[in-house]
């Protein structure tokens, strides 16, 4: 008995390592045509399909965020209520694609209390960011509010985009009453107060979808994604919203969507540099 290798297992051997090789460039090249886009890409709509400026694909980066830059995601709602536009959404929009070294992927949400939880467990799950910023309109409010707690309870007061209506529901049966948002709200309203922009603290989100969202989104942090930071920044109606839609009467508080786009940008920016203190 011998234990030389013949030259049809060494033949068989390099074969293997060949279709090897060529397995790793093709999902190499799937990794980089997936960042590519992604990168240029960074707006997801209602549709999971990222848009930019080549184009746009069907959202799949599971594999391909993190890659060389950590995600912030940022959610803002769609239009609710009636409204044609959401000035959240309009400032969402306004951000940039990157900040220091975290990739900035934005996404529209529904107002829809019975979809808020899953779609936001989806983000999380395909984005795996450091970091969680969402907008959210409040109507008749003259500064930016940035929220503390999230309440569990759904109390809408006026249908949801799913035709929905709860009143006095709890957002989880067996939740606790509250979460507390893991970042600083106090800081993040000193980096807007910071640009001239009126701001404070609230203490909780109200009872509508903006606060369903919070709920849902700081339960998932604690009970699958703990090392995510998240923030909830209420926004008024911008002035050019107002002027567009309302055309006699009385005006609704507001204030000029480069003020508001110029507090979003604050708040990320302040958030992003926590992120290596903890904020």
């Amino acid at each position: 008995m011998t234990n030389r290798i013949t030259r049809r297992e060494i033949i068989f051997f390099r074969r293997c390592l060949s279709v090897c090789q060529f397995c790793n460039w093709l999902y190499s090249l799937k990794t980089v045509f997936t960042v590519y886009y992604n990168t240029n890409s960074p707006y997801i709509d209602g549709n999971n399909i990222c848009h930019g400026i080549r184009g746009s694909v069907t959202v799949g980066f599971s594999k391909s965020y993190n890659i060389n830059m950590k995600t912030v995601l940022v959610t803002a709602f769609e239009p609710f209520g009636g409204m044609t536009d959401n000035p959240s959404l309009s400032t969402m929009k306004s951000l940039p694609d990157s900040v220091s070294d975290f990739r900035v992927v934005k996404a529209a949400v529904p107002v829809s209390g019975r979809e808020i939880g899953v779609k936001m467990l989806q983000l999380m799950n395909e984005c795996r960011p450091a970091a969680v910023l969402s907008f959210g309109l409040a109507a008749g409010e003259t500064a930016v509010r940035v929220e503390r707690f999230a309440l569990n309870v759904m109390d809408y007061g006026i249908k949801d985009n799913s035709g929905d209506i709860p009143a006095g529901e709890k957002i989880a049966v067996d939740g606790p009453a509250a979460y507390f948002t893991n970042t600083d709200p106090a800081a993040l309203a000193v980096a807007v107060l910071a640009r001239g922009v009126p701001a404070y603290v609230s203490n909780h989100a109200g009872t509508y979808v903006c606060n369903t969202l919070m709920y849902e989104a700081m339960r998932a942090i604690r009970m699958k994604h703990t090392a995510v930071k998240f923030a909830f920044v209420h926004l008024p109606l911008s002035t050019e919203n107002v002027m567009s839609s309302v055309k006699t009467g009385k005006f609704p508080p507001s204030l000029p969507q480069a003020a508001l786009n110029s507090a979003a940008a604050a708040v990320l920016d302040c958030l992003v540099s926590g992120l290596g203190n903890q904020i």
